[in-house]
Order: structure tokens, then sequence, then C-alpha cells
């Protein structure tokens, strides 16, 4: 009987294995996020039937016993900490906040590795470091706030002396946070950085000599002219037209004219829908720095209001949008859709009931907006409405396509007996 071992891991350490632990299995398949080896353990494996499939394989060039410090998600180091009396890498996966102090270098570990982002001082030694992803600098002494920030005069007010704010929003999901700081994702750029389209009394800021250290400025043009050259390290920047009041996305409706007004500056994606043509003619200007869903009835009125905006889409019929859901559209659904509709899901499961005539469908569905969803649909409702489906990152599946699965061939081979063990877990020692 073949003995197999199946390992899903984040972090793989086959540092100190053996020949007797690796002779245990005739097989060992290894899925992990980062895998630690050494030359003497790659030697003892090539010889075997062993697979491993990872992001980052770090070799950590030493044949003595060694320590691993693994850390998974968002961990807070200081260079002061005291290692462990025997050799020692730390092994983290997702994000390192290193504290500043008088200590500039980790010379207490033999090695850091990182697979996501590392915020670090600005003078920190990092020659021990070996990072897949993000090495984000701050400057030293700075206060580091984790959060978007919107300045107030309460805030400058607040604020110490010869402060310097480093401000970096960091979401609840980092998955791939380090790419998008890379210039990959706007939107998470201007909400990790600094807002300020208030009036302000900027002259405090002169006064108390307060810096600040971003990677986005969202900036009314009435500030722009003093707060900018009190701001380091923005890549990228947002001025809001004088006049206008600033609204970051979302629908406009009467709840947005009373909060912004009838001169909007919109930085983000904005959906206008047929039942806000009140909210829509209160408008005197509008800009969308975004894209721009707009209901068919209220197109003209919009062009009217509007001339600087981003990608437009125009729906028919009602809006209709579910996010997370299971939804079966049936004939009695859209048979209540007088004037049709268009959907959008988004991280849903969908499926186009198998008895809606496809004349009905043409007559009443305007259109599918699908996101990170799956839809199920006949073959001749596809047929019927696959200009009509926009797709993003969503799966179609036609039923008349679906196969029958092949009957299995009698082999003259003996079925072998394999015992397999499978190990799902965020560290693995082999």
């Amino acid at each position: 009987m073949e003995k197999h071992l199946t390992v899903n891991t984040t972090i793989f350490d086959m540092i100190s294995t053996t020949p007797e632990i690796i002779n245990a299995y005739d097989e060992i398949r290894v899925n992990c996020t980062i895998c630690l080896t050494t030359s003497r353990t790659r030697e003892l494996l090539a010889g075997t039937k062993f697979a491993v499939n990872t992001t980052q394989l770090v070799d950590v060039g030493t044949e003595e016993p060694i320590r691993v410090m693994t850390y998974n998600g968002l961990e807070v180091l200081n260079a002061k900490v005291t290692a462990p009396t025997e050799p020692t890498i730390v092994v983290a996966n997702g994000a390192l906040i290193i504290e500043d102090s008088d200590k500039k270098t980790f010379d207490q570990y033999k090695g850091i590795y990182v697979n996501g982002f590392v915020l670090h001082p600005r003078t920190l030694d990092t020659s021990n470091f070996v990072i897949n992803g993000t090495m984000i600098p701050y400057p030293d002494g700075a206060v580091l706030l984790f959060q978007g920030l919107k300045l107030t005069n309460a805030f400058l007010k607040s604020a110490s002396q010869g402060s310097v704010y480093f401000v970096l929003g960091i979401p609840s999901n980092m998955d791939n946070f380090g790419n998008e700081l890379l210039g990959k994702s706007q939107v998470m750029l201007k909400e990790a950085g600094i807002t300020a389209v208030d009036p302000l009394d900027l002259e405090v800021l002169s006064n108390k000599n307060i810096r600040f250290d971003t990677c986005w400025v969202t900036v009314s043009e009435e500030n722009a002219e003093q707060l900018l050259p009190l701001i380091e390290g923005y890549i990228g920047m947002t001025i809001i037209p004088s006049g206008f009041k600033f609204m970051r996305g979302g629908v406009l409706d009467s709840l947005a004219i009373r909060r912004f007004g009838n001169r909007i500056y919109v930085d983000g994606d904005l959906q206008i829908h047929a039942g806000e043509a009140d909210a829509l003619a209160a408008i005197e200007q509008l800009q969308v720095n975004g894209s721009v869903l707009v209901a068919d009835s209220l197109a003209d009125a919009f062009f009217a209001k509007c001339s600087h905006y981003g990608e437009l889409s125009v729906y028919k019929g009602e809006w209709i949008e579910h996010v997370g859901s299971e939804v079966l559209l049936d004939r009695e659904m859209l048979e209540t859709l007088v004037d049709g509709a268009t959907f959008r899901f988004e991280q849903s499961i969908v499926e186009v009931a198998i008895d809606i005539p496809v004349e009905l469908l043409s007559k009443h569905l305007h259109g599918i907006l699908l996101q990170d969803s799956s839809l199920t649909l006949g073959l001749d409702q596809h047929k019927a409405l696959h200009k009509k489906i926009e797709n993003h990152n969503s799966d179609l599946m036609i039923r008349e396509h679906s196969q029958q699965p092949k009957p299995q061939q009698e082999t003259a081979t003996k079925s072998e007996t394999i015992a397999e063990t499978r190990i799902n877990t965020t560290y693995y020692k082999l």
C-alpha cells in the first residue's frame, strides 16, 4: 500500500527534514506560499516523488540548526526585540509594520522573509530582508496613521508642534495590497491618503511646522497652494475645482443633493437611476472622475449637466442589483417588470428558469452585468441574451452543453490501494 502526503499550507518548512521522514512516504505534494529549504534538503528530495507549488522559495543558506518564527496577517515588530539565543529567521505572510526606534537594524536575525509588504522607518537597514512584494518607507519619527485622513480644523489645532504624520489607510482585506500601492488601484490609493476639501486654517500647519507623508492627496483648489508644499511622498493627486463639493462616489439622489449641493465633483463611480429625475434636475454642474451608470430616460438630462465623465453605461427598464445572493430568474418575476429590467449580480449564483421562453427574455431582460458570479441558462436562452450579458470574471454555464460522464473503461491492471494523509494548516514542518 502506497503512502501519500498532501500539504496545503502558508509556510512549508523543510529545513531540518531527514531521510527517515522523507522515505516514510511514496509521494509528497505541497501547495504553499513560502517554502523554506536548504541545499541539503533539496538533495535529499531529488530522488523522490516530491512536488511543490509555491509563490516564494527561500533558501536559508545554513546547515546549522535554525529556529523559524512565523507570522500570518499583520504583525508589528520593533528592532529592539530580543531574539532567541539560537540562530533565527522570521517568515511573514501578509504585512510587517516596523516601529521606529534608535536601533536601525535587525541583526539579531539571520534573515527576514516576507511575502506581502513591509512598512519601515526610512533609515532602517533592510539588507537582511528578502521581500516578495513591496517595501514602504516612512519618515523616521513620524506618527503612523493607518486610516485615510480627512483634514479638519479640529485636527490642525490638536496636532503637536513639529509633527510628521505618515498616512496610509490599510484595508481589512490586504490581498494584493502591495501591488495596488504600486499603482494598480487608484481607488485604494485615494482612500488610503489625505483628503482636504473643507475650508481650513492652513496657517496653523505652517506655524506649527507640521508635515505629512502619504500616497495620494485629494484637495480643493482653494487649499492646494498652501497645503501641497507640506506633503511629501504622494504619487498622485485629485484637485476639486473651486465652487464644487466633493463626493467620493455612489448614487445621485435627493440625499446627495442635501449633502453636497448642486455643484458636485464626484471622484469615483456614479449611479443615476430612473426615479431620481428631481435630483438630476436640481444639479447645476456635475463632474465625474469615474464611470457613470444612468437610466436611459435620464441620459439626455445627464449630458446637459455633465461634460466631464469616464466610461458611460446607459441601462433600460428597472435597475435591480444583487450582491452575495442566490437568484432564480423565473417567468413570474419577469412578467411583473412591465418596462423590463437590467440586472447586476456580484458574487452571486444566478439561474434562468428552464421554462422561460426566449421571447419573454428578449422583451423583459435588457441586460445582465456579472461580477465574480455564475449564470446558468439554456442554449436557446443564451443565444437570445449573449449580446446583453456583460461578463466580469464570471462563469457562464449552458445546460444543453453539460456532458454525461464517460463510462469507465475496464483496465487489466489491478487497482492500487493508496493511503493519503491530507494536512491543511498555516505552518507545516516536514
